[in-house]
Parts: structure tokens; C-alpha cells; sequence
């Protein structure tokens, strides 16, 4: 999932953990807001704060390891 400038997305990403690879792209000008834990295999995200991800009281899994 690669968010592109000014890009918002609200949901759930590999909420079950059973796909394989999951990459997701942020830039620092990109949003996402969680809706449950998610888990992702690879985070690339120009904002190394994360500030352009709401956990909304959620986890993000990257590989195994809460963000």
C-alpha cells in the first residue's frame, strides 16, 4: 500500500496476520488512521515520528514488533 502525497486512509491493514508480505509506503504529507490492530512486513514512512498514523488505540505490528 504506497499513500501518496496528501493521501488518507481509515481501516484495517492485514488485520488476521495471514498475508505473507505487506508493505506500506507513507510519505510525510500521508495519513492513516487504525480501526483495529493491524500488521504489516515492511514500513517504509517519511515521517520517522509517525505522526501520520493515528493508532487510534490500536497496535501496528512490523513484523512482530509494536510501532
Amino acid at each position: 500500500m504506497t499513500m501518496k502525497k496528501n493521501s488518507y486512509y481509515e481501516g484495517i491493514i492485514n488485520e488476521g496476520n495471514t498475508s505473507k508480505s505487506i508493505k506500506l509506503e507513507l510519505n510525510n504529507t500521508s495519513k492513516i488512521k487504525l480501526t483495529r490492530d493491524c500488521y504489516i512486513t515492511w514500513l517504509e514512512d517519511s515521517d520517522t515520528t509517525y505522526n501520520n498514523i493515528d493508532f487510534n488505540g490500536y497496535k501496528l505490528y512490523f513484523n512482530g514488533v509494536t510501532i
